[in-house]
């Protein structure tokens, strides 16, 4: 489908539960017997998948922390929002030759050796 260009910078996934909902999880299989929420579509949700944990997906990944709050889910799979690290890749058209793709994972590579890639994350992260 896609073709990858990366990492542009460092993605961390969280399991978030509401404010005394006493949990103790120490393997993400262990989430089987809850009701998980993550963004449909979102690499999230589809490693839980792949996992064997079937999430309940929203449109919107903002609509799981409300869902979370009520009570219609039990916990959240998203992007870690205290810290706001996230291991990012570009995903590139398929029909990009190989050569083309290369080249922006080496002037990619080339800019994080210099420091400009942190010098822009530490701009907008």
């Amino acid at each position: 489908m896609f073709k990858w260009v990366g990492p542009i910078g460092p993605d961390d996934w969280v399991l978030l539960g509401r404010g005394g909902f006493a949990i103790s999880l120490t393997r993400l299989e262990q989430t089987t017997s809850y009701k998980v929420g993550a963004y449909k579509g979102d690499a999230i949700a589809e490693h839980l998948l792949a996992k064997g944990v079937e999430p309940i997906t929203v449109l919107r990944d903002q609509q799981n922390a409300r869902k979370l709050m009520v009570g219609q889910i039990d916990l959240w799979a998203t992007g870690d929002p205290a810290f706001r690290q996230r291991r990012v890749v570009s995903g590139i058209n398929k029909d990009v030759p190989d050569e083309v793709v290369q080249k922006l994972q080496t002037e990619l590579e080339q800019m994080r050796s210099e420091g400009l890639v942190d010098d822009i994350l530490s701009r907008y992260l």
